[in-house]
């Protein structure tokens, strides 16, 4: 892979200033992409347009986060007292 990451990416500003980012082809090739639910986070990006030499990108399989206080009462209904 490419450790230049901003290649592998577009992004655009819509009419209402959302940014929005894209992942290209070749970075989903890379990756063997499939159907699966990725969690992708970035790391010094200092501006936009030009995401410097040291950017960050970590790529996990998501998770299904369950609160503390979720698993309490789930908890507390299946085993009351």
């Amino acid at each position: 892979m490419n450790p230049d990451i901003q290649r592998y990416f577009d992004y655009i500003y819509d009419e209402g200033g959302d940014l929005h980012i894209t992942i290209r082809a070749p970075f989903v090739k890379e990756l063997k992409w499939d159907s699966s639910d990725l969690e992708i986070s970035f790391g010094g990006i200092r501006r936009m347009n030009d995401w410097g030499s040291d950017p960050t990108i970590t790529i996990h399989a998501k998770k299904q986060y369950v609160h503390p206080w979720e698993k309490y009462h789930a908890q507390q209904q299946s085993n009351p007292d």
